[in-house]
């Protein structure tokens, strides 16, 4: 029994490695072939990612955010904080962790396997090797785009996230509870809010956006031989993108609080 496990242990540990060299080694060639974003087909299915990364998920990550903003200023309100704590607290945790983290977590789950999944199904009907032959280079065409579009639209709901949880938070807060005085923690947001946080705030979601577009490009451009490794590709990009981001979230807060 305990020789079995080991060995599955063993296995995973070593399948996961694989995993995690390939995401980083496609994330660096893809990355030395930006350049093509100057081609226009190129930079066609870019704007696509963009829109469907970012634009089309407004309107859910706004009642996401709006819901995640009331809910930490009524409870933040029922606990005493006055409006100083109330706008301190709605940038460490709106600002600088729920919002990156919870738009990334939306991305991770909504165009981390669409992007797989694609990717997984032209390369099983040998379209990838298709543009090979006619001389494109796929990780141009394909990869590039859908890395820095899924990135750029995390970028963006990650800003909209903050400012619907905060301003929507607050107002709802104030609507349900009966207090306009809350309207007035806006002005100690703005006192709290360091010129630090943002570059955290985007540096973080940077690395986020990375991650989840990396390894959604690798499971889906890898190898594929059946039809039953597509909806495979998917969940493994899933599972991999919510490590990624959960880790590296861990590793911005071990940094910071040194």
């Amino acid at each position: 029994m305990g020789g079995t496990f080991l060995t599955r242990l063993g296995r995973r540990s070593v399948h996961g490695a694989t995993h995690t060299a390939g995401t980083g080694l496609l994330l660096t060639r893809a990355t030395a072939r930006l350049g093509a974003l100057r081609i226009a087909p190129v930079r066609a299915v870019l704007w696509r990612q963009i829109y469907f990364s970012g634009v089309q998920v407004v309107g859910t990550v706004a009642v996401l955010a709006a819901v995640t903003g009331l809910i930490i200023v009524v409870q933040t309100t029922v606990a005493g904080a006055g409006s100083h704590w109330l706008g301190r607290i709605l940038v460490w945790t709106v600002v600088t962790e729920v919002g990156p983290l919870l738009a990334a977590i939306v991305v991770v789950a909504r165009s981390g396997p669409a992007v797989a999944t694609e990717l997984a199904s032209m390369r099983l009907r040998g379209e990838i090797d298709a543009l090979w032959v006619m001389g494109i280079d796929p990780l141009a065409y394909l990869v590039v785009p859908r890395l820095v579009g899924l990135t750029v639209g995390l970028l963006a709901l990650t800003v909209w996230f903050q400012g619907v949880a905060v301003a929507g938070g607050l107002a709802l807060g104030a609507l349900t509870m009966g207090d306009p005085s809350l309207l007035t923690a806006f002005s100690a947001i703005a006192a709290e809010l360091r010129l630090g946080d943002i570059g955290q705030v985007f540096a973080k979601t940077l690395l986020f956006g990375g991650a989840v577009a990396a390894s959604a490009c690798y499971h889906g451009y890898r190898d594929h031989t059946s039809p039953t490794e597509i909806p495979q590709a998917g969940i493994a990009a899933v599972m991999q993108g919510l490590l990624a981001i959960f880790l590296i979230d861990g590793v911005v807060a071990l940094g910071v609080l040194r």
